[in-house]
Formats: structure tokens, sequence, C-alpha cells
């Protein structure tokens, strides 16, 4: 008995870790035949743009694809050093950080937004 109840706790544990994160494309959120604003540091006020088809934004969708898991959903409020967005889509990244945030309206008109732990250094491309 005391195997089954450490057995089903073990489950529940491990339900609730990984029932907390999400599996997000942010793909799903950008329409891929309009460009993306950008707006780095100081220009926050005067926006540059991603072209379409162009390296930084194939870039930006390529790591889309690979970092489609482990979003976890936050309420907080941040305040960007590089931010990318387009219609209801925005990434939030903070160079030097290891962390990215995404917020979107979903299909159903409801506003979301996750974090992710990232690599240091793994949108500095955007900066570029």
């Amino acid at each position: 008995m005391k195997k089954i109840i450490a057995i089903l706790g073990l489950f529940i544990l491990t339900f609730a870790f990984f029932g907390c994160r999400q599996h997000i494309d942010i793909n799903d959120y950008i329409d891929k035949k309009l460009p993306l604003e950008l707006k780095i540091g100081d220009q926050l006020k005067r926006p540059d743009t991603i072209k379409v088809n162009s390296d930084k934004y194939r870039k930006l969708v390529d790591w889309g694809k690979a970092n489609k898991d482990d979003w976890e959903s936050t309420s907080v409020s941040y305040i960007a050093d590089i931010y990318v967005g387009q219609g209801n889509f925005r990434l939030i990244y903070l160079p030097g950080k290891d962390g990215v945030v995404i917020g979107f309206t979903d299909n159903q008109g409801n506003p979301k937004q996750y974090s992710k732990r990232i690599r240091k250094d793994e949108l500095d491309f955007l900066k570029e």
C-alpha cells in the first residue's frame, strides 16, 4: 500500500510540475506576411522594422520553432530593452539576462503572457 501511495504521490508531483509549463509556438501568433516592429533600448520610441524574409526574421522564426516547450504563465510586468511586436504579439528580451517574455491574445480573445529561461545570448541577434 505504501508503494502505491508513493507512486501516486510521485505522479501527482510530476503532473503538477509539468502541468504548469506550456507548449507554445510563437509562430502561431506571427503573420509571416507582415514585418515585425523592433525597438531597442533608447529607440523604444522610434521603432525599426524586421522585414519579412530578412535574416533576422528567419532567425526569430527558427528560434520560435526550436523553443516551443517550457513556457510558464506570468502576470508580472516587464520593461523591455529589446521589444519585438506585431499586432497582438510581443516578445520582450533583456540582453545578458537568461529569460524572455512573450505576450499575445489567444484564439478565444484572452490575453496571455509567458516567460521562459534561455541562454543569455540566445536572442542577441536581434540587436545586430
